[in-house]
């Protein structure tokens, strides 16, 4: 038996989906919104390097947010096989073995990631429209200020989508 005994991490990201108010042209159009002033200078330079698209009730700006939600809600295969196995009457140990209910168990999860992003990008553009389109992504293995960039709010004063990549 192998013991680990140093350091184990269990790092992260997330990545922003952020409507903001006006197009950040200067450090000052962010530290209005973020602070301290540390994180508004890491999220100006990262904002300064994108083109921001104004959010507007069409096709672009809807698969521009839905690509990025579309993966990253919905059920997981956990609650997919439980779901399935108690509406067919099999065990979850069945299902598994079953590669029909494995695709099954796939479409389903599929399809729930679908709605739930669609209702999520749809009433994101109807609260933010006319701001300014960003996306952003942190990382806590990057040290402990990016776990705080990641971690502590830095876009609770703007309108957003937090993303966990975990």
């Amino acid at each position: 038996m192998k013991i680990k005994s140093d350091f184990v991490t269990n790092s992260s990201s997330t990545s922003f989906i952020v409507a903001w108010p006006i197009k950040i042209v200067t450090i000052d159009d962010v530290s209005k919104y973020v602070s301290p002033i540390e994180k508004a200078k890491i999220v100006y330079q990262d904002a300064i390097k994108q083109t921001p698209k104004i959010i507007e009730k069409t096709r672009k700006t809807y698969h521009a947010i839905f690509d990025q939600l579309s993966n990253d809600y919905g059920l997981s295969y956990y609650d997919i096989y439980d779901k399935i196995a108690e509406r067919e009457g099999v065990t979850e140990h069945e299902l598994i073995m079953n590669p029909q209910w494995n695709s099954i168990a796939w479409e389903e999860l599929q399809k729930s990631y679908r709605c739930k992003a669609e209702e999520k990008t749809i009433d994101f553009i109807r609260q933010t429209e006319g701001y300014y389109l960003y996306f952003f992504k942190y990382a806590d293995e990057d040290g402990d200020f990016m776990s705080e960039m990641e971690h502590g709010g830095t876009f609770s004063s703007v309108p957003h989508i937090a993303i966990s990549n975990h």
